[in-house]
């Protein structure tokens, strides 16, 4: 197995660095790809409270093709030039698998349909910015503090007061990591804390928890609770998908050891199918790095059993 090379490293926190400042995305995709899901729901631009995804569930299929290149070429010194050279030419190498498209983009619209039965809220569509979450996940944390503090500001200039995330990565930055380093006092609330869904589901599963619900933001019970709430018979195992003992779906280690990322992530699948092969997930990156391995296994996220 190869060693991460200092020099991929590097080279990665250029490739994300330069982008941010770009367009304020982790890679160089069309910004068109965050908002076209929302497209048809005709939110309001103008509102002081936002359904903000961060684009981590549009990016998923993305980092899932561009991580193919990544195992294709290897991260070793001297090996990697290629890859500087598709992710310049990104939207000419890169395409992403069309049903995971789809799957992440109904995702979103679920959250959002599902809100909007509850509450008033606006999305800010091509001015939408990236967290930085991944810059602080590799550990760039003068590079990560420079570009929260552009996020912030842009809020502020769009006198947002309350942010609903739809992720945990996402959540975890702004609700715990952002006060640590910026000035930033803006109200967040996670979508699993305002949704009454009222439907009724036939499914028995079992449930891969994102490891910063569960073990970092408490909220390990919540989406259990929903679940029961609209019939999903869970099945759980006393270490598997227990609070303290579950395990990592391998993400986000893919951009710098993808071989190393699909050992975790085979090793959680083959764990989870001893419970059940219906595993619900409640992260795009889980999402994204379970179904790159998943064979004979239903990969479900959260969001597709409440629309």
């Amino acid at each position: 197995m190869e060693s991460i090379s200092d020099s991929w490293i590097i080279t990665l926190r250029n490739l994300i660095i330069k982008n941010l400042k770009e367009n304020m995305l982790p890679l160089p995709v069309s910004k068109s790809i965050c908002y076209e899901w929302a497209l048809d729901l005709k939110l309001r631009k103008n509102c002081d409270t936002i359904l903000y995804t961060s684009c981590l569930y549009q990016l998923a299929p993305y980092i899932n093709a561009f991580t193919k290149y990544i195992e294709k070429f290897g991260v070793s010194k001297g090996r990697f030039s290629s890859l500087v050279s598709i992710f310049s030419k990104f939207s000419f190498f890169i395409q992403p698998n069309k049903e995971l498209v789809e799957k992440t983009n109904k995702i979103l619209k679920n959250i959002a349909n599902e809100l909007s039965k509850v509450m008033d809220f606006g999305y800010l569509y091509e001015d939408e910015p990236y967290s930085g979450a991944l810059l602080y996940e590799l550990g760039f944390e003068d590079e990560f503090k420079e570009y929260a503090e552009k996020v912030v500001e842009l809020f502020e200039s769009k006198n947002i007061k309350k942010i609903i995330t739809v992720d945990p990565h996402t959540h975890y930055i702004l609700k715990v990591i952002y006060p640590k380093f910026v000035n930033f006092n803006i109200d967040v609330i996670n979508y699993l804390e305002i949704i009454k869904p009222n439907k009724k589901v036939n499914l028995t599963a079992t449930i891969h928890d994102s490891c910063l619900y569960a073990r970092f933001l408490n909220m390990y019970d919540l989406p259990r609770k929903i679940l029961d709430e609209i019939g999903v018979l869970r099945k759980e195992h006393d270490i598997i998908t227990a609070k303290d003992s579950g395990g990592c779906c391998g993400g986000p280690l893919e951009s710098l050891a993808p071989e190393i990322s699909r050992k975790i992530a085979e090793k959680r699948i083959q764990d989870l199918t001893k419970v059940s092969n219906n595993v619900i997930v409640l992260c795009p990156i889980c999402l994204a790095n379970l179904s790159r391995v998943a064979s004979n296994v239903n990969i479900i996220d959260f969001a597709e059993l409440i629309g």
